[in-house]
């Protein structure tokens, strides 16, 4: 959670809360939901397979930021207007920093800093890439880069190294050919960036959205799931565009239809579909015109343990 202190530093244009988190961790320690943690450097999600249940070309699109991945799938495939919302506040700095890094690196440079060396913070790699990145971004990349002592621990701390091996399987980071499209699609793409926690996403974006992506956040609120069924039955009623599709979660766990029943009871007035794409379960809500779109009765959500 956001304390009130942390809200005052990061409306004080002087200072800097990210600064602070990554220079002095041990003084400034993690909070319990992650809002101010490391970042993964790659989705572990089979977004390939996934995105495929979706059509993006000239959609708008909210994702959490994550690693960013998402949200690059979307823009790779079409989206013209994508919104990244996410608790963590270093979320954006490094999605930037990807974004920039694929813009304005060869294929080759990229896959050589951030897959094979995951040196992706060398203060040459950060010239080239520098001029791309929003004033904000910037001066957070800047302090970092120029005062660290190694950019290999400056990864360390920056990103999960529980998940430093995550590959990254998305088909621009594979393809020489898709990773050029993905560059001339990147010129045109509108993206806004919203620091919130999950509880209070509604209140922070504006009008409705083709495509939401949740990832697997459900992962952690499993216990307060009225909060999360709170903030999903808002984003259907007010966020959501007739014909829109929304994750509302990911899963590797084999108990599919255990969570699918649970979904459904949570929400019973909506299609809710569940995919099993490269070896692991996505569970969507759709909205189509034909179905209703109130919430259900408290009543009915109290019923599930």
């Amino acid at each position: 959670m956001i304390i009130e202190e942390d809200e005052d530093y990061l409306n004080n244009k002087d200072y800097s809360l990210p600064l602070e988190q990554f220079f002095y961790q041990d003084i400034f320690p993690n909070s319990d939901n992650e809002t101010i943690d490391r970042v993964y450097a790659f989705s572990n999600e089979c977004l390939d397979d996934f995105f495929v249940h979706f059509i993006f070309k000239d959609k708008r699109v909210l994702t959490v930021g994550s690693s960013g991945d998402q949200a690059i799938n979307a823009i790779s495939r079409g989206a013209k207007d994508v919104t990244i919302i996410d608790a963590n506040i270093f979320t954006q700095a490094y999605t930037e920093y990807k974004i920039s890094a694929i813009k304005n690196l060869t294929f080759e440079e990229f896959k050589k800093a951030f897959l094979e060396d995951q040196n992706p913070f060398d203060w040459q790699i950060y010239a080239k890439i520098s001029h791309d990145l929003s004033s904000d971004s910037q001066m957070i990349w800047d302090v970092i880069v120029l005062n660290q002592d190694n950019p290999l621990e400056t990864h360390a701390t920056l990103i999960h190294q529980t998940y430093r091996g995550v590959m990254a399987t998305s088909r621009f980071y594979k393809s020489e050919k898709e990773y050029k499209r993905l560059q001339k699609k990147l010129i045109d793409c509108k993206i806004k960036y919203i620091c919130s926690e999950f509880t209070k996403f509604p209140e922070y974006v504006d009008g409705k959205y083709d495509i939401v992506l949740f990832s697997n956040i459900f992962a952690y609120f499993s216990k307060r799931p009225k909060a999360f069924k709170k903030v999903i039955d808002e984003f259907y009623e007010n966020h959501l565009s007739t014909g829109g599709k929304m994750q509302i979660n990911y899963s590797f766990d084999q108990n599919s239809e255990i969570v699918k029943k649970l979904f459904k009871n949570m929400f019973p007035n909506k299609n809710v579909i569940c995919e099993l794409v490269g070896g692991h379960y996505v569970y969507y809500i759709s909205k189509s015109s034909r179905q209703i779109a109130n919430s259900p009765k408290q009543d009915d959500f109290d019923r599930i343990k």
